[in-house]
């Protein structure tokens, strides 16, 4: 438990750091290369994103898992990790073939889509889902944190006016690139080569690629989103949709960050069979990340439109009613990602991921398709959230006899009651003074309201759960 709290929380700061460094940018990009800047990086790297889906196929997933099974004997760890990485190579050199074709023939603008092409190249390289599955966050997270660093100072440096987007664009992918380079020279401490036979390649073909179409149809949330975005409204609506996203995102991957962690430790768990400790692991996890999710949910849309225009400046009022929107979603998908990590995927249940998954898109898009033409980055923010409830909806239905879901969801829906009486309560707040003071004053509301309670009740929570443990 002691090696768990420890990687969590090497990830947790992790993300944050992740999360911080482009708030740090934002607002200097938003006004150095305007809207018009951050959608063009934002549309191309969307459509590079599907090239390096089907480089990595369902990997992060199906690879952490697979490793964290036979992490035990350095000879399996070995064995899987070659066999699975090989196949991850052959697929990545065909999806950076077709991205040159891509770029050659179809990309609007060359420059830009070639500066792209380092990331598609990055997936060659990605190895972080060995080192996830093998639990050794610290690495990748010291890793990552020096390579985005460096990158954040260059953009300072070196992006200062509207015709740097395309050395912006550079800088990013390069950084993607350098960061999985970084890997590669830790990777013989934990693993030993092994040329895999035709036969340790194939056994993986057929369940990587069941976790590839729910990545891929994940990925419509928000990438495909961007796309429509740019072809129906205009890089500028994306501009508007980026930035909502850029904050919304800051609970939710502070989230997944515990859900990374979780995975494999559950994975082990399970394949050790040890289901009880799997279960309890689950449950902690959900009341705490409810708790997070319920206050952000409920306090973002509070701050939303005042905060954008404050943040990144006058015009970008449409980024606060995007955030307003996408917001109502954090708490699915908080829930919805601890059964995931903690559930689905370590029981390897990957036909409910496959078909809830299927089921976001379809929502996804059609939403999109009908409101991006009418209301732009709204429409596209409104289709998220619609999105995310049907991905819930359906794995709630499909596991709804195996998970204790009437005390899950009874514990989620405490914490969404305090969240909501606290938007309430911020809602009558009167309004007053600049934007800062206001969202001060808002954020200093929320919190004293939500706080109490919700700490209490997690308190309370936590301690009938030790104590049922400790009677068992």
């Amino acid at each position: 438990m002691a090696r768990t709290r420890t990687n969590i929380a090497y990830n947790f700061a992790y993300q944050l750091l992740v999360l911080a460094l482009p708030l740090v940018t934002a607002p200097y990009l938003s006004r150095v290369i305007g809207a018009e800047g951050v959608g063009v990086y934002s549309y191309s790297y969307s459509i590079a994103s599907y090239f390096v889906y089907i480089a990595m196929l369902g990997l992060n997933n199906y690879g952490n898992r697979s490793i964290a099974a036979c992490r035990e004997r350095r000879e399996d760890v070995s064995r899987t990790f070659w066999s699975i990485y090989t196949m991850q190579a052959l697929c990545s050199f065909v999806a950076i073939s077709l991205y040159g074709v891509y770029s050659v023939t179809l990309a609007g603008n060359f420059e830009i889509a070639l500066m792209q092409g380092l990331y598609v190249i990055s997936a060659l390289f990605d190895i972080n889902w060995f080192f996830f599955g093998i639990e050794q966050f610290r690495l990748t997270v010291l890793r990552n944190a020096l390579v985005k660093c460096v990158a954040t100072v260059l953009i300072f440096v070196f992006v200062k006016s509207v015709e740097d987007i395309g050395l912006y664009v550079g800088i990013m992918c390069g950084s993607f690139l350098v960061s999985q380079l970084c890997l590669w020279p830790f990777l013989a401490r934990y693993a030993d080569f092994y040329r895999p036979k035709l036969a340790d390649i194939v056994i993986h073909i057929k369940p990587n690629l069941v976790l590839f179409v729910p990545v891929v149809a994940v990925s419509m949330y928000n990438i495909l989103s961007k796309i429509i975005l740019g072809y129906m409204a205009g890089t500028e609506e994306v501009g508007y949709f980026e930035n909502a996203v850029k904050i919304a995102s800051v609970p939710v991957t502070l989230v997944s960050a515990v859900g990374a962690v979780m995975l494999p430790r559950t994975s082990a768990l399970i394949a050790r069979g040890d289901f009880v400790s799997a279960s309890r692991h689950t449950e902690k996890t959900l009341l705490i990340v409810m708790a997070f999710t319920s206050l952000a949910g409920f306090g973002i849309p509070a701050i939303a439109v005042p905060f954008s225009e404050l943040f990144y400046g006058p015009g970008f009022e449409t980024s606060g009613y995007c955030l307003a929107v996408l917001s109502a979603a954090i708490p699915l998908l908080g829930f919805g990602n601890v059964i995931r990590t903690q559930y689905i995927l370590p029981k390897a249940r990957d036909s409910v991921f496959l078909w809830s998954a299927l089921c976001g898109a379809f929502v996804n898009l059609s939403i999109n398709i009908a409101l991006v033409p009418h209301i732009g980055a709204l429409g596209a923010a409104i289709a998220s959230v619609g999105a995310e409830i049907a991905v819930l909806a359906y794995q709630l239905i499909r596991i709804r006899r195996e998970i204790p879901m009437k005390r899950y969801l009874m514990h989620a829906g405490a914490f969404v009651f305090i969240g909501a009486a606290m938007g309430v309560v911020v809602a009558f707040v009167p309004s007053a003074g600049s934007d800062l003071s206001r969202v001060l004053l808002l954020v200093a509301v929320g919190l004293a309201v939500y706080v109490p309670p919700a700490f209490a009740l997690l308190r309370f929570y936590l301690k009938k759960q030790f104590q049922g443990s400790g009677s068992k």
